[in-house]
């Protein structure tokens, strides 16, 4: 596995992500050189997902340096100061703080010498800050389950308003709202259009409002008993709180999926319902239709009778 985090530092070759490669007058840290008395700079790449996935490794470096500065988007900042006291986050809209050398968070697998599922502890690694009084604590579930639902990565105005291969139109999540649960909307950009569905749907709970930011969003997620999500950053967020999750993957997913596994080393409360044919969602849809209803089924089941 170390080999393949090897292997993974080809992608600053690809015309994708060379240029957004962050630059620094300072070297970067590969694992080479001690960081004792050091103030290592954590940079994070791509998306908003993929810094949660691997803030898991803050700690570890931690342990290593003197300092440690983790420079992420700020809607993430909150967030990840629960990762870790002794670690200082900051906006990567402001400039980068004094630091000895620097490391992009998804490179820490291999300057920390990761090998297999050694670094996955199977533990919560962030936290939520407790349910305050107001619009961030949800109302009493009618039903015995309270499931969050997030069905797009993609933000309103945005020049690409959504990714066809990943996210799912809301309208093909109605049969969800037929089970019984309590449904809330982790979404925090929705579409007029979406907001107009949303508001013909009693049983939903929707306040994207109230969601500064994933701060917010935990807070809403430590309330719930299952996220249901298609592959984005709020899968993530779950598995790194520590909640069950079920991911809805397409056909093609990502090689953190792996292929065929229906579960996952990064997040063991992770169940994966992955497209059998490209595209076709409504299969999907229907496998954690019966799931659900199988869960809401154990759920509701009373408790078996003391003997006398």
């Amino acid at each position: 596995m170390v080999e393949g985090w090897r292997l993974y530092e080809w992608r600053w070759q690809t015309a994708q992500l060379a240029p957004t490669q962050w630059r620094s007058s300072r070297p970067r840290w590969t694992g080479q050189t001690a960081l004792t008395g050091q103030t290592l700079l954590l940079w994070a790449e791509q998306g908003l997902g993929d810094t949660l996935q691997f803030a898991r490794f803050i700690p570890r470096v931690a342990d290593l340096a003197g300092k440690v500065i983790v420079q992420v988007p700020a809607a993430l900042c909150r967030l990840l100061a629960s990762v870790d006291p002794r670690v200082t986050v900051v906006s990567d809209d402001a400039p980068p703080l004094p630091h000895d050398c620097h490391c992009p968070l998804m490179s820490l697998p291999l300057a920390l010498g990761i090998d297999g599922d050694v670094g996955f502890t199977g533990k919560a690694y962030l936290h939520a800050d407790a349910a305050p009084a107001g619009q961030l604590q949800l109302p009493a579930a009618p039903g015995p389950l309270r499931i969050g639902l997030a069905w797009a990565g993609r933000k309103v105005g945005a020049g690409s308003a959504c990714n066809p291969g990943r996210d799912i139109a809301l309208a093909a999540l109605l049969p969800l709202t037929r089970q019984g649960a309590q449904l809330i909307c982790l979404q925090k950009e929705i579409t007029p259009a979406e907001a107009a569905l949303l508001a013909d749907q009693p049983g939903m709970v929707c306040l994207p409002q109230a969601l500064a930011d994933f701060a917010d969003t935990a807070i809403v997620i430590e309330q719930l008993d299952l996220v249901i999500s298609v592959d984005t950053a709020i899968a993530h967020l779950a598995g790194a709180l520590g909640k069950p999750c079920w991911l809805l993957l397409r056909h093609a997913g990502e090689w953190r999926w792996q292929r065929t596994r229906e579960d996952s080393p990064w997040y063991p409360g992770m169940r994966l319902f992955r497209q059998q044919q490209e595209g076709d969602w409504d299969e999907v849809i229907q496998r954690v239709s019966h799931a659900l209803a199988e869960r809401m089924a154990q759920t509701c089941a009373p408790a078996p009778s003391a003997p006398a």
